[in-house]
């Protein structure tokens, strides 16, 4: 009896050892098999390869940048279907759905996209004026011009930094460094005057004297009077093309056209007297 009972404790720890590993070999999830993956980066515009693209692939840790071929490699990338994405400055993201076979080289091709921007704005001086005709260039190869609402758009400018620079009729040039992103870029800007200043002496044209108290205009809005040694200087004029008329006492108006140009210009005036009366009488 003792056996018998003996024999049955037996078989059920035998039944049960087995029953365990059979369980344990049955828990063992099977290896995930792999694939390599090796590609090539292009621009889709220039067909040309892209250097310096980050690429990323799903359910792997490590990312890799092209190099300057635009080829980038990847030694261990798990079978299936995976998402790859791949960023560059200046470029739109590429995202992609690609079919990883295992234990084989899977290669790729991928062509990515330059990302653009637009930059537009309104051209004043500092007095809020609006400037009319102002070209605007950006990198030397962009450009717009003011229209009469002192408006500009440039379009379909590749995200990057440029210089820009701006020039207008009777305005400094303006200079600046800017940031295109995609999208569009709102940049007002504000010009400065490029002024001149016009000076000289008034003289009698027949004696050559000075003639003190005259008085010079311009334009109709920049004045000076000559002083004791008949001299005058108007400044702060914006360059352009004037009237300009001188007045004294005793003396014939002097009228004529002056043009204003930077920095500082000399512009001597010569009056006539008036024919005496007994001359304006005397008939030939």
């Amino acid at each position: 009896m003792k056996i018998k009972i003996f024999l049955l404790i037996s078989f059920f720890i035998i039944t049960l050892s087995i029953i365990s590993c059979g369980g344990n070999e049955a828990s063992i999830p099977p290896l995930q098999p792999y694939g390599a993956l090796s590609g090539t980066v292009y621009s889709l515009e220039t067909k040309e390869p892209v250097a310096g693209a980050t690429v990323n692939v799903e359910k792997v840790s490590d990312t890799e940048t092209t190099d300057g071929y635009g080829k980038f490699y990847f030694s261990k990338v798990p079978s299936g279907k995976r998402k790859i994405t791949i960023t560059k400055e200046g470029y739109k993201e590429y995202t992609d759905t690609i079919n990883i076979q295992e234990d084989t080289e899977n290669t790729y091709e991928a062509y990515i996209q330059i990302a653009y921007g637009t930059l537009y704005g309104i051209v004043t001086d500092a007095t809020g004026a609006l400037v009319i005709g102002a070209n605007i260039v950006v990198g030397g190869s962009y450009h717009s011009v003011s229209d009469t609402n002192g408006y500009y758009e440039i379009v379909d400018i590749p995200v990057g930094s440029y210089s820009l620079s701006v020039t207008a009729s009777g305005y400094l040039p303006y200079t600046s460094n800017i940031e295109i992103q995609e999208g569009s870029t709102n940049l007002d800007i504000q010009l400065t005057l490029n002024l001149g200043t016009v000076a000289g002496v008034v003289t009698d044209k027949e004696t050559g004297a000075i003639i003190s108290g005259a008085i010079v205009s311009i334009g109709g809005g920049y004045t000076a009077t000559t002083d004791s040694n008949g001299y005058y200087e108007i400044s702060n004029i914006p360059l352009g093309t004037y009237p300009i008329t001188v007045m004294a006492e005793g003396y014939t108006d002097y009228t004529g056209s002056i043009t204003v140009e930077a920095g500082y210009q000399v512009n001597n005036i010569e009056l006539e007297a008036p024919a005496s009366q007994e001359e304006e009488d005397t008939t030939p």
